[in-house]
């Protein structure tokens, strides 16, 4: 109920041009307001005053608040759409993310809350990729599995499927394809070219992941990474136009030899990625990860697509690192996204690129932790030979 109190000051539109009230109008907001901007019951009536200046101000105050909820009056709820709720959000295009065709690489802690996280919002299909059983080990935060498929035996991606089912809510197509990626590279790049977005949730390690750079450059598709491990968490984003940096494009560290052979010119005709070595990881036990770190990475990589698909491109950095012990500034890495000199040309020796923006110097955390970004020069979308001084690549995925 509400009380005289609680009554609002004049309304602010439900469409605003900024997203939230600032501090001085939402503190004067009811708490019905506050909880879901939907649902405010409209306003009891008072009782009776007894003096002419309150009942003044009794009658404006609930004016304003009547003013309030018929601001709030929005078209009759379809009870059959589960996604009414996200329809009416601001700057939120439900039919666009209902159009989307995306490719999960990778079914395993962070593989299977983007996975999730998809499904609920809404996506026309979801192409699951993995080459691994479920193991016991999976279950305490591998989202979309049971015991059930432990016993069975099932491959992750078939699991996977069996278990996005109850959160399929709309009209979202599943595949699911049980397949080695460095092996049956051009099936990779096959299901890449029909997706609008490529999801790396594989740990096979940087060379890997630079492929995949490459690839979603030369498709010209937006790719998303991240991994887990302790408390920590990175998501690397990357529009795929050479027009905006990459954190691992232009990071490079590790042979000059393979990098070449992960030319942009060649990279979606390679029949396999076989002379691509994994990252020499140390045992997850020694590491150790839960469900919180997991599907935080997750949804933080679902959503630093979803935002950018929305038009926050400006303000999502491409690589973002946290530790969820402090969340305090210093422990908050973010690599901005800054646009190159000329978005219609690609970077070039004789076209150089600016340096990105400074990153913040953050202070090294006591759990293990990657190398603190040390952002150097873009190198060129298809330069042959990266330079091997910079070395800021993600520590090993525990997923």
């Amino acid at each position: 109920p509400l009380s005289s109190s609680d009554l609002p000051l004049p309304p602010l539109p439900l469409h605003s041009s900024r997203p939230f009230p600032p501090p001085s109008e939402s503190s004067y907001l009811p708490h019905a307001f506050h909880r879901c901007c939907h649902c405010l019951p409209p306003p009891l009536p008072l009782p009776p005053t007894t003096t002419t200046t309150t009942t003044t101000t009794t009658t404006t105050t609930t004016a304003m608040s009547r003013s309030l909820a018929s601001s709030l009056e929005l078209p009759v709820e379809d009870p059959k759409d589960p996604f009414d709720r996200q329809r009416f959000m601001d700057n939120f295009d439900h039919s666009l993310i209902a159009s989307q065709s995306v490719l999960v690489l990778g079914v395993g802690s962070l593989g299977c809350s983007v996975a999730l996280a998809l499904a609920r919002l809404g996506v026309e299909k979801i192409i699951l990729v993995d080459y691994d059983h479920v193991e016991m080990s999976n279950l305490n935060r591998q989202v979309l599995f049971s015991r059930s498929h432990v016993v069975e035996g099932l491959s992750k991606v078939e699991a996977a499927r069996r278990g996005l089912q109850p959160h399929l809510v709309g009209e979202t197509k599943v595949e699911a394809h049980n397949l080695n990626v460095s092996q049956e590279w051009p099936r990779v790049v096959e299901l890449a070219k029909e997706s609008d977005v490529i999801f790396n949730n594989i740990d096979i390690g940087l060379y890997f992941d630079y492929a995949l750079l490459k690839l979603a450059t030369a498709l010209s598709t937006p790719y998303v990474a991240g991994s887990s491990y302790a408390r920590n968490l990175i998501v690397e984003f990357f529009t795929g136009s050479t027009s905006h940096s990459s954190f691992t494009l232009d990071n490079p560290d590790g042979d000059p030899e393979i990098f070449n052979q992960l030319r942009l010119e060649t990279i979606a005709s390679l029949p396999n990625l076989s002379f691509v070595p994994h990252d020499d990881v140390p045992l997850s036990r020694k590491i150790g990860s839960n469900v919180l770190v997991a599907t935080t990475a997750g949804m933080m990589t679902v959503n630093m697509w979803l935002q950018t698909l929305m038009g926050f491109s400006t303000s999502i950095p491409n690589y973002f690192k946290m530790d969820l012990a402090h969340f305090s500034p210093s422990d908050i890495i973010a690599w901005p996204h800054p646009e190159r000199a000329d978005a219609n040309t690609a970077p070039s020796p004789s076209h150089p690129s600016p340096s990105p923006s400074p990153t913040p110097t953050p202070t090294p955390s006591s759990s293990p932790s990657a190398p603190a970004p040390a952002p150097v020069p873009p190198i060129p979308a298809d330069a042959s030979t990266p330079s091997p001084s910079a070395s800021a690549s993600p520590p090993p995925s525990t997923s």
